[in-house]
């Protein structure tokens, strides 16, 4: 998926096995044993960090997965670190869609649709 602006999604649309996820518009603190690993950039994640936090439901596989957890189940969580959770949040609060899974192109999109240019940084001088 590339950077859209149609966000409407069905459940009910999805393959036997594909997972989907819900998320909260605003970031929470990363609360669980273990520190865990952002979709998007790979960076480890630590406890207590602000993150942007995807609940995840799986579709049956099959007749008998479906009798056993149901027509779909919880699986677990994925993560955004507050850098991409940031970019997550800022193109969908605009009202665009984006794959949590590859945020560096969805925001070069942007940029190309937007005319934005990113300001270059030169190294200070000590």
């Amino acid at each position: 998926m590339s950077l859209s602006c149609e966000c409407d999604f069905d459940p009910s649309g999805c393959e036997p096995g594909q997972s989907y996820y819900y998320y909260s518009n605003d970031f929470c603190k990363l609360e669980s044993t273990r520190r865990k690993r952002c979709v998007n950039c790979n960076a480890l994640i630590d406890l207590g960090s602000d993150v942007v936090e995807f609940e995840r439901e799986r579709v049956a596989y099959n007749e008998i997965e479906e009798r056993i957890k149901g027509e779909s189940y919880g699986i677990a969580p994925h993560y955004l670190c507050f850098d991409c959770g940031g970019i997550f949040l800022s193109l969908r609060s605009i009202g665009y869609c984006t794959d949590i899974y590859n945020l560096d192109d969805d925001l070069e999109d942007y940029k190309e649709i937007s005319g934005f240019k990113q300001a270059v940084v030169g190294k200070r001088r000590q």
